[in-house]
């Protein structure tokens, strides 16, 4: 039976733009284990992967397409389980911002929190730990925009809210609570388009909405209660094109246009 060893290769396209020849850059788990490979992502000429070398568990790896230059960049999670198996930090949501790495893991004593890496072990740390403690933050939905990285996250006290960051502890906080209480306004489907972010969030009062930010919490505000009061429009799919946000609200289709606030119905479902 064939290993999966490393999904990664390097393509070497002839002069006749058919012929391609494959070769892999790493054997990252010698022998007949396998490899598991996820989140590739592409940074400033390196892939960033998260892979699995049987020894470290599933942990953060770089590749400059050489085989001295792919390497396990840090393991986060040491040491192995009560079942001997190798503790893993399993990095998600791998997102580039500022030609940095950012991702989600967990290193076993602050939980899954946000973390950074510039290629080196001695640069890849935690940026904050949002939820202190071992409990998780529960980071989703990394978006740029206007140089500032967007993400929700719980920080245990709450719930759910808009988060940004600078890529420094003291520039990553919470941007604005608008749902108090703690479960949070759960924003969603984070977006940028026209200078700010878009996304969906929940109060009690206007049900899930369209709100809107530009970085500040002075400047983070609903943008239109579709579904006047308490019920819930459920904004979702946002689509910029140039000029225009296409997205779907009470199962309908809705645009906003740069120069207005007031989206309008384009096509009512049928149902």
């Amino acid at each position: 039976m064939r290993k999966n060893i490393l999904l990664i290769t390097i393509s070497i396209i002839s002069l006749n733009l058919f012929a391609q020849d494959f070769y892999i850059v790493k054997d990252i788990s010698p022998g007949l284990a396998k490899t598991t490979i996820t989140e590739i992502i592409s940074i400033d000429n390196m892939l960033y992967f998260v892979a699995d070398d049987n020894q470290h568990g599933f942990e953060l790896w770089a590749s400059d397409g050489t085989e001295s230059g792919t390497y396990m960049v840090k393991d986060i999670f040491p040491g192995i389980d009560n079942f001997q198996f190798p503790n893993s930090s399993f990095p998600m949501y791998l997102t580039n911002f500022n030609n940095q790495l950012f991702f989600y893991a967990n290193d076993s004593i602050h939980g899954y929190e946000l973390w950074k890496s510039d290629g080196t072990e001695a640069g890849t740390v935690m940026v904050k730990d949002i939820y202190i403690g071992k409990e998780n933050s529960t980071i989703e939905g990394f978006t740029e925009c206007n140089n500032i990285l967007f993400f929700k996250a719980d920080d245990g006290i709450n719930g759910l809210e808009l988060w940004k960051t600078d890529g420094t502890e003291a520039g990553t906080g919470m941007l604005k609570d608008i749902a108090s209480g703690i479960y949070g306004s759960n924003p969603n489907d984070l977006t940028c388009w026209n200078n700010n972010l878009f996304f969906s969030a929940y109060t009690e009062e206007l049900g899930e909405e369209l709100w809107k930010s530009d970085g500040s919490t002075i400047g983070t505000n609903l943008y239109a209660d579709i579904s006047l009061g308490a019920p819930s429009s459920l904004p979702i799919q946002f689509t910029p094109v140039g000029s225009r946000m296409f997205f779907d609200a009470e199962c309908d289709f809705w645009v906003t246009e740069e120069t207005s606030n007031q989206p309008q119905k384009l096509l009512q479902s049928l149902g």
